[in-house]
Order: C-alpha cells, then sequence, then structure tokens
C-alpha cells in the first residue's frame, strides 16, 4: 500500500469529524473524493483512525516561501465516524492518504532501492543471513516508499542504504527499523 503523508488539523469535534489536510502541488493528481485514510498522532497515542476524503477546495493556495520555495497546495477535507473523545479540535495529527491503486502491492523505503549504470533498478535482499542482488521493476512512489511490481515477494528484507562495497553472498546482520507510527 503506497501512503502519502501529509499533517492535518482537527477542526470539528462532533461525530462525523472532519479533518482539513493541506496537500502539496505534486499530489494533487493523486488525491480524489472516497479515498481512504488512516489517521494518527496527536491525541489517539498509537491508536489508528480510519478516514475518508469528502471534499477537495476547488483553488489551490500558494503556501509561504521565495520564488522557487513557493509551493501550491490544496485543502483536502477527511471525514471519519470515530469517537469524538480523542479527536480534539485545533490538534494536529498525521493523515496517510491510502492510494486504492496500489492496496495489493509491495512496497518498500526508496533508500532501499540502487541503479546500475544501465539505468535497472535493484535492491539488496537478504536470504539466509546473506546479500543477494535482485532485480526489481518499480512503480509508484511517494516520498518515502516506493512500490515495487516485480523481483521481490511480500516478506523479503531488503537492506536500506546499502554500501557501494557490499558484494554478492556477504554475510549479513539484521537489524530491526524503529517502527513509523
Amino acid at each position: 500500500m503506497i501512503k502519502q503523508s501529509q499533517d492535518g488539523k482537527i477542526i470539528s469535534p462532533a461525530a462525523g469529524t472532519v479533518i482539513a489536510v493541506e496537500i502539496k502541488e505534486s499530489l494533487f493528481s493523486k488525491v480524489f473524493i472516497g479515498q481512504d485514510a488512516i489517521i494518527t498522532g496527536g491525541t489517539l497515542g498509537t491508536e489508528k483512525v480510519k478516514a475518508r476524503v469528502v471534499r477537495m477546495d476547488p483553488v489551490a493556495h500558494n503556501q509561504s516561501g521565495n520564488g522557487q520555495d513557493k509551493v501550491a497546495t490544496i485543502t483536502v477535507y477527511l471525514s471519519t465516524d470515530a469517537p469524538a473523545q480523542k479527536l480534539i479540535p485545533g490538534v494536529n495529527v498525521d493523515v496517510d492518504l491510502i492510494d486504492q491503486r496500489a492496496l495489493l502491492a509491495i512496497q518498500i523505503p526508496y533508500d532501499a532501492v540502487s541503479h546500475n549504470q544501465q539505468g535497472e533498478s535493484f535492491v539488496w535482499k537478504v536470504t539466509e543471513d546473506k546479500a543477494h542482488l535482485a532485480k526489481v521493476e518499480t512503480g509508484i512512489k511517494d516520498e518515502r516508499n516506493i512500490e515495487i511490481k516485480s523481483g521481490l515477494q511480500q516478506g523479503d528484507t531488503v537492506i536500506l542504504s546499502p554500501s557501494e562495497e557490499l558484494q554478492e553472498g556477504q554475510p549479513v546482520r539484521i537489524t530491526p527499523q524503529p517502527s513509523s507510527n
């Protein structure tokens, strides 16, 4: 599942809570009415709340910045039926917009993918505590993750930011990554 993480703000405390999110112009084409999202952070602690895009402003606004730093955004509104006790108006939350087209896709951190001189994409995957080069076909990406269309299977372990000195069959030790949720 490809997610586009954004910062949101709770603006309505009642059932059918509304959350406003400013979406960067690079993501405009990936957001649509009815799109699912996951809300985390703020007063929710470790709880995750499902939400859905219910409205999008028809006009973009320019965020502050100079020249090339200016970024156009559009306000997107999400609704959730979550209990209002934990969703306090004005509190910032994290919003992960889920790209419905990639729900069944394998996704890995962008830092795990390398390219050879021919421009082919590959990853180093770990099998029986050894590094093995695997050619992959990539798909859509967001700011952190990239879809893998072929070359990996669900559950494969990949090496993040591999060293250029890494060699085929080299023994490796797996260090768990902290959870981002």
